[in-house]
């Protein structure tokens, strides 16, 4: 954030020196000037408060059409020199990958040196501009690769915590089935060996002592199973809070709306679940810049809503991962529907049955 804000600040410079350079211009060239300052400058703010370091996207070439063109706009009426480039060949550098960067930082370079070298200042001087251009829009895809590289890290930072937290959980399940799951199990049977050892004449109280016994151990070991499943599979609100961060940490901003009474734990593991799977897609695959994650529940059916506005499924079938999806939420009796939007990106729906 602090690093966007800087970006902005920087283009006070450019209005001081533009601004400055509109006295006695003639009224055309004056209203041309200062359609381009605008332009820069609202551009400008617009691709760093909004569009750096993001998913790529026409948006981005969009800035970089714009700012480039508005830039040499304003030179070739105003001849205000080459500083006005700087601020195109950094968009260039910082718009796309490094490898898109490398092609758009030469073509804006090239073009700041086309406009000047006719201009009588000397090979030497556009030799000058040519170097300081290109050093700006190397610097510029360098930090777009360093902003990138550290982005990747966070979330991956992010997934091996989470596979920590994962493995912790099953060792301890494991530990729990193991031991106290084996100790219930052989009080339970020494307790039915028990019941049939009272003969018919033992007291009433011993039979209902060994009665309370086997009913409890049996209780006990119902209850460590539950909590087996769950340790095993997180429910849909520890997904859910998992992906904000993962989402976040990838640049994309994310939405989350879950009902107020929750869901009952079945329904909740199995779409957790699909949470888990559903949100790695978006983001390795989407190219997304928002993800909205929507759980509602009512007349007996839980429907969970995983969207976004990336590329959309491309008309694929979504692979081994939504086949998956399938297989495990019809063993439930529930449905998925992978769907394409009009307006780009896609919906993931899957909708379980069960008491609401």
């Amino acid at each position: 954030m602090l690093g966007r804000l800087v970006m902005i600040g920087f283009i006070a410079i450019f209005l001081f020196r533009e601004l400055w350079s509109l006295r006695g211009l003639t009224t055309p060239a004056l209203v041309t000037v200062v359609a381009g300052i605008v332009v820069v400058t609202v551009t400008w703010g617009w691709f760093w408060w909004w569009l750096a370091a993001g998913p790529e996207g026409v948006a981005q070439a969009v800035a970089v059409v714009a700012i480039t063109a508005a830039v040499i706009v304003m030179v070739r009426v105003n001849h205000l020199g080459v500083f006005p480039f700087y601020y195109a060949v950094i968009v260039a550098g910082t718009a796309f990958r490094w490898t898109i960067g490398v092609v758009l930082v030469p073509v804006v370079t090239v073009l700041t040196v086309a406009l000047w070298w006719p201009g009588g200042q000397g090979n030497a001087y556009a030799l000058q501009v040519l170097i300081v251009t290109g050093l700006f829009g190397g610097a510029a895809i360098t930090v777009r690769r360093y902003i990138a590289a550290q982005v990747e890290l966070d979330v991956t930072r992010d997934e091996v915590r989470r596979l920590a937290a994962v493995e912790a959980r099953m060792e301890l399940a494991r530990d729990l089935h193991d031991r106290l799951g084996q100790q219930l199990t052989a009080t339970i049977m020494q307790g039915e060996l028990l019941a049939m050892d009272l003969a018919t004449d033992v007291v009433d109280a011993a039979r209902e002592r060994s009665a309370t016994v086997l009913a409890g151990s049996r209780e006990a070991l119902n209850i460590m199973r539950e909590m087996v499943t769950e340790v095993r599979e997180p429910g849909l609100e520890a997904e859910v809070a998992v992906a904000e961060r993962l989402l976040d940490a990838s640049g994309i901003s994310c939405r989350a709306s879950l009902p107020p009474a929750g869901l009952p734990a079945g329904a909740g593991r199995v779409l957790g679940w699909v949470v888990r799977e559903g949100v790695t897609n978006v983001m390795r695959h989407s190219g997304a810049s928002s993800c909205t994650i929507s759980v509602t529940s009512g007349d007996g059916i839980h429907t969970l809503t995983i969207s976004d506005d990336g590329r959309g499924p491309g008309g694929g079938n979504g692979g081994n991962g939504l086949r998956h999806m399938r297989e495990r939420v019809s063993a439930e009796g529930g449905t998925i529907d992978l769907s394409e939007d009009r307006q780009g990106g896609c919906t993931l729906t899957a909708t379980i049955p069960g008491p609401t």
